[in-house]
């Protein structure tokens, strides 16, 4: 999955964004983090540090793209437009 979005031009070498998040986005992303380590957990079935790992993955990888979709003006203007 990471190579292809590699290969997509998804990732644009842009560091975290020093500038506060809404609360929208805070709450969006903790919940998808959230759904993301019961599934793993408990439906899954995974040890807690292979869920934790995969939960790290997701939260620097996929919030980004998350955040994007549910907030296309806002992510324009921080430069996310570049994300797929």
């Amino acid at each position: 999955m990471l190579l292809l979005l590699l290969r997509a031009n998804a990732f644009d070498g842009n560091p975290i964004s020093e500038e506060n998040s809404e609360i929208r986005a805070t709450v969006l992303g903790s919940s998808a983090e959230v759904i993301v380590f019961l599934v793993y957990q408990y439906v899954f079935k995974l040890y807690l540090a292979t869920t934790f790992s995969l939960c790290v993955a997701f939260a620097t990888n996929f919030n980004r793209l998350i955040v994007k979709i549910f907030f296309l003006k806002k992510a324009a203007e921080i430069g996310l437009n570049r994300v797929v």
